[in-house]
């Protein structure tokens, strides 16, 4: 099996679109053709196997993070997906990878991502990429 890294393209969005479904709020672009078209493609990176779709990543650049003073432009890693059927078979490593490689000739500045603290596999995987956690988010439910 051959596993392809590339730059997303316009013909991309419908796949990712499909893969992702409706997303879980109502800013999310992922889940939505239209709003999905309106973001820079600059960030998003496709993953194939033999020719087929089979996940994306999307990171965007920024300026003066409120969760981390001092810096002031870095990148942030919003998504990866990966279609299930071709979940763990390190596609998800290789989109990670060539995204880092990609944001270091680029000279940005530190890539944040982030998960849930119960996301084992995805915290595995920022590690072994050199991540390191370096704060916390508490979040409140009122029933």
């Amino acid at each position: 099996m051959i596993v392809t890294i590339r730059q997303g393209t316009p013909a991309d969005l419908a796949n990712v679109v499909t893969h992702y479904g409706p997303g879980d709020t109502p800013w999310d672009p992922f889940g939505d053709l239209v709003r999905l078209q309106g973001i820079p493609l600059e960030g998003l990176v496709i993953a194939e196997m033999d020719g087929e779709y089979a996940g994306f990543l999307y990171w965007f650049m920024g300026e003066n993070p409120w969760f981390d003073t001092g810096t002031e432009k870095f990148a942030y890693i919003n998504e990866i997906h990966v279609v299930k059927e071709y979940q763990r078979q390190g596609i998800g490593r290789k989109l990670l990878n060539y995204t880092l490689e990609q944001l270091k000739e680029k000279n940005i500045g530190p890539t944040y991502i982030s998960t849930t603290e119960r996301n084992i596999v995805a915290r595995h995987l920022y590690e072994d990429a050199g991540f390191r956690e370096f704060s916390r988010s508490i979040h409140y439910k009122l029933e």
